[in-house]
């Protein structure tokens, strides 16, 4: 399975369980709020650590914008190439 297919894939699955305890929290009990923003954080760090390209290392979802000058950076969709090094992300490994 590519590294663009398994991000689809975590990313997918990680909305589908935060919106799930969401719900959870406005049916049943406020408490699940709670577990919804520890997923949102395990989210985060998870697709930080494992979600790299196989050959720089990279983040993959980690992308800069150059703004009136300034270097910003956001956490985008899952692209076809490595923003770093240009990679296929789309290839078996």
């Amino acid at each position: 399975m590519s590294i663009r297919k398994k991000s689809i894939l975590f990313l997918s699955v990680g909305v589908i369980n935060i919106f799930g305890l969401l719900v959870a929290a406005l049916a049943i009990h406020e408490a699940f709020l709670f577990l919804a923003l520890v997923a949102l954080f395990v989210l985060g760090i998870c697709q930080r650590s494992f979600l790299k390209c196989p050959s720089c290392r990279h983040p993959i979802l980690k992308r800069t914008v150059v703004f009136f000058g300034e270097p910003f950076t956001y956490w985008g969709l899952p692209p076809q190439q490595c923003p770093h090094c240009g990679e296929d992300l789309r290839q078996d490994r």
